[in-house]
């Protein structure tokens, strides 16, 4: 390229050339402005000054740091000028300038601001105050106001003398009227535009306040009298305050010092209260203090207060009565098939309890909630847990126990056999005490866990509770059955219906010498198997109840409950012509427990059943039994039993069965109720061999 070597280089042998030139790395600088010039209701020009050749941009908008607009020219001058226009009138804009030399380098201002003249205007602006009515205390004063253009603001007076100046909406204020004299007033507002034009309005106001003419008065109510004696610790003083305007706040002071013991404030402003304040004393020398009670109102500017003193001999603190603290023995008593069961609780506090409930778990006792045997200084509420094999009795004490004395609780129980892992006998192995130990209600709650079974009164000694438990049974051959598990199927809402039908059923077996057994399997040959003779139930009930019909066996629940069964063969003749062979839904099978085959058994137990929509239906139908008063509807006899040899249509106890039967029956369906359709299961007499099925009309129904 250069080959005649014209050009200097470094290195001629390869063409090579190098120069350095050095770069501009310095802004400009603003050294004049910027200024706003020529500003209208739509422009202004904006013009600096910079200390060398640099383009113009100027950045701009109404809010600033954030400009939405721009105006620029690239010519180098040092000298600059930028029109802005469309502009909005009487408007404020934020603006800054920027300029840039030939290297690349920047400058920029500060954020500055100018405001576009406003339009012509000659329409005085308009303020008008609202009427606050008569005022008293703080009250809010407020104008409108209106201008074609914008308001500049707005001053308020009050009888000449400048109180507020608002500059935006809303325009208003408080004004506290207790610190100007009661009477009429003048309420000035002047308004002005953004050109100056201007608008008033006056307005008559009354102020009426309360004002304060007496001092606070108080009297001291304890400690009292005078000179009392107090034992040293906390000291409580009692006072009542009144005021003819309103109490502010209310403080204790001893011996004249200035330090407050104790105060109170009083945000209502109440004008008659009682205050109580506490005195700690426990360190204070012992002898005579004085005690002064001071209250302030709420009259301003300045409060009045008011005092009372009491002077108090301070004496030795006697020792805090001790809590109450009970503690449960137990005392069980057997009465042929049942057992009362005692607890005598015993409070060796020195204070009274209160709100006493008592929790007393048993096993194999179903106990009975209150009766009208039971004492009424509390109520008894029974409850059973299935899964646990675990009966409770909750006690609810209707008195209080006072300091060192004892009161007694009484309930009933009676002998629950169960079906599979039955718990030993026992009663109160967990005692549960909850009472309330002072009037703020601070609850103790106290758990008693008996090491060995408990001993029982029985047959004219103490032994223990398992040997009275087998006692008991041994008593009776009258046996009512349930599921407790298929009962609580029925839901949780009906739990408490079925405590209550289980605690029914206790009642009964008490009244009947009886006893309860519960099976937990949906099983007729599981129950069956029970109650035949030498079952594990049957051999521990009297030997009658293994005799044929001297035992009783009554059935609370439907089949879904306990189930029934399914018999055929009878073809019995009825007086109307008409003939019965199959049986649904009889209980033959637990009446004839040696038999071979169905239809082929020789009865042995008497059989009753109880069936009902749900729990309080059966509950009823167990308190209509030990009232011995029966509404039972719908009822129609399907099949009897007896002695096989009975069972020839011709025979002469098959005659008297279907006279018996067919006498129910019609009695039933007339509405008279003096018959009682279990009455050969209430006096265990031949009348009780037959099975009824139930056709339920309404209500709850009885079966045999």
């Amino acid at each position: 390229a250069d080959h005649e070597d014209n050009v200097a280089e470094d290195d001629e042998e390869n063409n090579q050339r190098e120069e350095i030139w050095k770069c501009d790395v310095v802004p400009p600088q603003i050294i004049h402005g910027p200024i706003v010039q020529e500003l209208t209701q739509e422009s202004a020009v904006i013009v600096w000054e910079t200390d060398e050749d640099s383009d113009s941009t100027v950045m701009y908008g109404r809010t600033a740091r954030r400009y939405a607009l721009e105006e620029t020219d690239p010519a180098l001058l040092r000298e600059h000028s930028i029109t802005l226009s469309e502009l909005e009138p009487s408007t404020t804009y934020n603006f800054v300038v920027q300029s840039t030399d030939a290297s690349g380098n920047t400058v920029k201002s500060k954020d500055r601001t100018f405001e576009t003249l406003p339009l012509p205007d000659d329409i005085d602006p308009t303020v008008s105050i609202i009427d606050p009515g008569i005022c008293e205390g703080m009250v809010t004063l407020s104008a409108e106001v209106y201008d074609n253009r914008g308001v500049e603001s707005v001053e308020f007076f009050l009888d000449g003398e400048s109180l507020l100046t608002d500059y935006s909406w809303p325009y208003q204020f408080e004004l506290d009227t207790a610190e100007y004299e009661n009477g009429r007033h003048t309420i000035t507002a002047n308004v002005f535009d953004l050109v100056g034009n201007s608008g008033t309005h006056d307005l008559k106001v009354d102020f009426d306040n309360l004002k304060d003419v007496s001092f606070p008065q108080v009297t001291i109510l304890e400690p009292s009298p005078d000179k009392v004696a107090v034992p040293a610790g906390k000291v409580t003083v009692k006072a009542e305050l009144k005021d003819d305007t309103g109490l502010l706040h209310a403080h204790l002071i001893v011996d004249g010092k200035n330090t407050w013991e104790d105060y109170a404030n009083f945000a209502s402003h109440p004008k008659q209260t009682t205050v109580t304040l506490e005195w700690d004393a426990t360190q204070v020398p012992k002898g005579l203090h004085t005690l002064a009670v001071e209250v302030c109102d709420i009259d301003t500017p300045i409060a009045k207060w008011g005092s009372a003193t009491r002077q108090v001999d301070l004496v030795s603190a006697v020792p805090p009565p001790t809590p109450p603290h009970l503690k449960v023995t137990h005392e069980i008593k057997r009465y042929d098939n049942y057992f009362a069961i005692t607890l005598i609780v015993e409070n060796d506090g020195q204070q009274t309890a209160e709100n006493v409930e008592i929790q007393d778990f048993l096993r194999g006792f179903q106990p009975i909630s209150s009766v009208e045997t039971t004492p009424v200084n509390a109520t008894y509420e029974a409850s059973y847990d299935a899964y646990k094999r675990e009966w409770e009795c909750r006690i609810t004490s209707n008195e209080d126990i006072p300091k060192m004395s004892s009161r007694n609780y009484v309930y009933f129980a009676v002998p629950a056999l169960c079906d599979s892992n039955p718990p030993a006998p026992n009663a109160g192995y967990l005692t549960g005490v909850h009472y309330d130990r002072d009037a703020k209600g601070l609850r103790i709650h106290d758990w008693f866990g008996a090491s060995k079974p408990k001993d029982a009164w029985s047959g004219g000694e103490w032994k223990p509770i398992a040997d009275a438990y087998d006692e008991a049974l041994n008593e009776t051959n009258y046996l009512i059955v349930t599921n407790p598990i298929k009962l609580f199927a029925f839901g949780p809402t009906q739990t408490s219906a079925v405590n209550s039908l289980l605690s029914d059923m206790a009642e009964l077996a008490r009244y009947k010498k009886g006893t309860l057994g519960y099976v937990h399997k949906h099983d007729k040959n599981h129950l069956r198997d029970l109650i035949k003779p030498k079952g594990a139930w049957a051999k521990e009930l009297h030997p009658e109840f293994s005799e044929v019909l001297k035992g009783y066996l009554l059935i609370v629940g439907e089949t879904e409950i306990v189930p029934t069964c399914y018999t055929s063969g009878w073809d019995y003749e009825w007086s109307d012509g008409t003939t019965t062979n199959a049986v649904w839904n009889t209980d033959e099978l637990y009446a004839s427990t040696t038999g071979s085959s169905y239809g082929g058994w020789d009865p042995e137990l008497v059989v009753g059943r109880i069936v009902g929509n749900d729990p309080a239906d059966l509950a009823n139908a167990i308190k209509d039994q030990h009232r011995r008063v029966h509404r039972v509807a719908g009822l129609r006899l399907l099949a009897r039993s007896g002695r096989q040899r009975n069972r020839k249509r011709s025979g002469q106890d098959g005659r008297n069965c279907r006279r018996t039967a067919e006498i129910v029956e019609r009695e039933h369906a007339q509405g008279r109720h003096d018959k009682d359709p279990l009455e050969g299961l209430h006096n265990r007499s031949p009348e009780g061999r037959c099975f009824l099925q139930r056709r339920r009309q309404q209500g709850s129904d009885i079966h045999l």
